[in-house]
């Protein structure tokens, strides 16, 4: 069952159990540094935990579990075989430089120390691993076909895309508009959005779902390829361009 950031917390504190006070403050922050990544929140159905997911191959994984009860602590919960797998070890390894282990085992489904999130370096090293899950998951999602059909944007389905999609999102595809059909990687886009390199990646993953979800289709609104040296770059051409500026009311011109 998914759940908001509000109903995230009071589970987590109904089940709080001799938490520090400092890592239950944290812990709004922390849910916010996730989402920003393309994160959603569920529940365990035991209510004894809340559940982090991301998009992975197409399909919702729920990659981490956080603990306030007598376990405390954030256990990786990502699947290690089939569409997961690659980022369960992508995962762990992002773990294992931000956080003390709590238990479990290496390579299965270790846990780390929640406590450690009193620490405020330890709360910015969290943000990192959820940069590393969103790229991982934003990896997984430029490989995956889906067999949805890969249609043209209408001014009118893009104004509504406009409607739902994150303001991040949308500040990328008006910066493509404008420069078309200039190609840009995530890091020359960074600075237009305001948002790291992987910050973006976990946007576009979450943009996928959404797109497939609600559009019924494949494509984004604009063109992405692989470099040859390694690496994506994006841009719209000059159709997709002026249907974009259509949709923001603006004709043809950006």
């Amino acid at each position: 069952m998914s759940l908001n950031k509000h109903e995230a917390m009071a589970l987590l504190r109904g089940t709080a159990i001799d938490l520090d006070q400092r890592v239950l403050d944290a812990l709004p922050g922390l849910l916010d540094d996730a989402m920003a990544r393309g994160a959603t929140l569920g529940s365990t159905g035991s209510d004894s935990a809340v559940s982090l997911e991301w998009p992975v191959a197409g399909a919702v994984v729920s990659v981490l579990l956080i603990y306030t009860d007598k376990w405390k602590c954030i256990e990786l919960n990502a699947p290690r075989s089939g569409r997961g797998s690659g980022l369960a070890a992508r995962t762990e390894r992002a773990l294992l430089r931000a956080l003390p282990q709590h238990g479990g085992t290496i390579g299965s489904r270790p846990s780390f120390d929640l406590s450690a999130l009193a620490l405020k370096d330890s709360q910015l090293a969290l943000a990192d691993v959820f940069d590393e899950i969103a790229a991982a998951s934003f990896d997984s999602s430029l490989g995956y076909e889906s067999g949805l059909p890969r249609l043209p944007w209408s001014p009118d389905e893009l104004r509504r895309l406009r409607a739902v999609a994150n303001p991040g999102c949308i500040t990328l595809m008006d910066r493509l508009a404008a420069v078309s059909p200039e190609q840009s990687t995530l890091a020359e886009l960074s600075p237009v959005v305001g948002r790291s390199a992987r910050s973006l990646a976990a946007l576009l993953g979450s943009l996928s779902g959404m797109v497939r979800a609600r559009f019924e289709r494949e494509n984004w609104p604009f063109n992405v390829k692989q470099k040859p040296a390694g690496g994506w770059v994006y841009w719209m051409d000059e159709r997709q361009a002026i249907a974009w500026h259509a949709a923001r009311g603006e004709g043809s011109q950006p």
